[in-house]
């Protein structure tokens, strides 16, 4: 009975679950000047040990933001969010009051 219970409990908490990743922007540049820029759910580290990258090339990493959902079945990744620059806050002057 506890064991079905057990089961059950999992099963109701599996199903409300969500997933997210960060998507990472990196730059490989080759030692003759040529960029290329790639969209990657690794960072720059991780990607260097994933994707065979030749002596040559640096992997250099740009901008990430995070994405809700996943990434199964070849999905795209979901569009860099547009950041707006935040408010100036003014300390107010003990002197003016």
């Amino acid at each position: 009975m506890n064991k079905k219970l057990c089961f059950f409990t999992l099963l109701l908490f599996s199903l409300t679950a969500h997933a997210e990743y960060r998507v990472f922007q990196l730059r490989l540049t080759k030692t003759d000047g040529f960029t290329k820029e790639v969209l990657s759910t690794l960072d720059a580290y991780q990607y260097t040990s994933y994707y065979p990258v030749e002596p040559d090339v640096s992997v250099e990493y740009v901008d990430s933001w995070l994405c809700l959902g996943d990434t199964s079945n070849f999905r795209k990744y979901c569009e860099k969010p547009i950041t707006r620059e935040a408010a100036s806050i003014e300390e107010p002057n003990p002197d003016n009051q």
